[in-house]
């Protein structure tokens, strides 16, 4: 029983009385939290910790450890926590001393470290791509087929690795090159096989054939086709090893996605290229753009604004 004003509540304590009426995230994110400093703290009941007992030089040895074990953002979250308890302790009359009080939500203020981070992820050049297509032209003939027309869709279409195993032999039509791709949410778009996309995909269906079914089968050791998708994990299995394989630096089925938009976006409009790869929003498909700072280096090569400089001597 903990005292919340002039009256006590059977089990509710002041956690419970911050924490109201907040929306169910955000009551997540700040009891978890509130966990995570009541342990520090060496509590294992944070709901019936003596928050109010907290002063200033306490507050400033968990931002302290918070700042050392963790970003700053989440650091910020978690001392905005802890402010939040420590003014519910005070309207509570549970923190009697104003001076006590604002000293401690003073020092609950962390500085964020609000500059750019390294995108996730990494756009792979011609020469990785390359050697993991070499990969696919040594071993077992029908799997390194069937390898290669996948990475060939990922890297060449930009489809997700799970969009792979969806795809049956009634969504490709070989002589226009158009596959129906089944995306997020039960979302449909229509892409176009070309060049050696298309090239890849001939080789592949003429080992497996034309019959009805999923367009990529499961694979025995025996180099022999299991008439079943291939699943999202034997996907991400085939693409870690052909990676090892080729010898270059370790890469995500998602990477071959950001690669495909990368290198599509200095050829067509950015709408185009969303749809291609079914962003309902653009600034999405912006977002996976890996290309390096010599894409702002050359646009700036291409503008051209005369400039006459200054002749004192005249």
């Amino acid at each position: 029983m903990a005292k919340t004003g002039k009256e006590s509540i059977p089990d509710k304590t002041i956690v419970d009385t911050f924490l109201e009426g907040k929306k169910t995230s955000t009551r997540k994110i700040y009891d978890f939290s509130l966990k995570r400093i009541a342990r520090y703290l060496g509590a294992d009941d944070y709901r019936h910790y003596p928050w109010q007992d907290l002063r200033n030089k306490d507050v400033i040895n968990i931002r302290s450890w918070l700042s050392a074990h963790g970003e700053s953002s989440y650091a910020a979250v978690t001392m905005a926590a802890l402010k939040g308890v420590l003014e519910a302790c005070y309207d509570n009359e549970l923190i009697k001393d104003a001076n006590d009080y604002l000293r401690a939500v003073k020092a609950c203020k962390v500085e964020v470290d609000e500059r750019p981070k390294p995108a996730a992820g990494r756009m792979l050049n011609a020469d990785e791509i390359a050697a993991l297509l070499k990969t696919c032209g040594k071993g077992p003939p029908t799997r390194g087929t069937r390898d290669a027309a996948i990475i060939m869709l990922l890297v060449g279409c930009g489809l997700r690795r799970a969009e792979i195993t969806t795809l049956m032999m009634s969504d490709y039509d070989p002589e226009s090159g158009k596959l129906l791709v089944r995306g997020k949410g039960g979302k449909q778009r229509t892409n176009y096989l070309v060049n050696g996309v298309a090239v890849a995909m001939t080789e592949w269906l003429k080992i497996r054939g034309d019959e009805p079914g999923p367009i990529f089968y499961v694979i025995y050791q025996s180099d022999r086709c299991l008439p079943r998708p291939i699943s999202k994990m034997s996907v991400w299995e085939m693409l870690k090893n052909r990676g090892k394989e080729a010898g270059i630096k370790s890469f995500s089925s998602h990477d071959l996605r950001r690669t495909f938009i990368s290198n599509m976006l200095p050829l067509t409009d950015l709408v185009t290229v969303s749809a291609w790869v079914g962003h309902s929003k653009p600034d999405v498909t912006l977002s996976y753009d890996r290309r390096n700072e010599t894409r702002k280096i050359d646009a700036a090569g291409l503008l051209s604004i005369p400039f006459t400089p200054r002749d004192d001597e005249l």
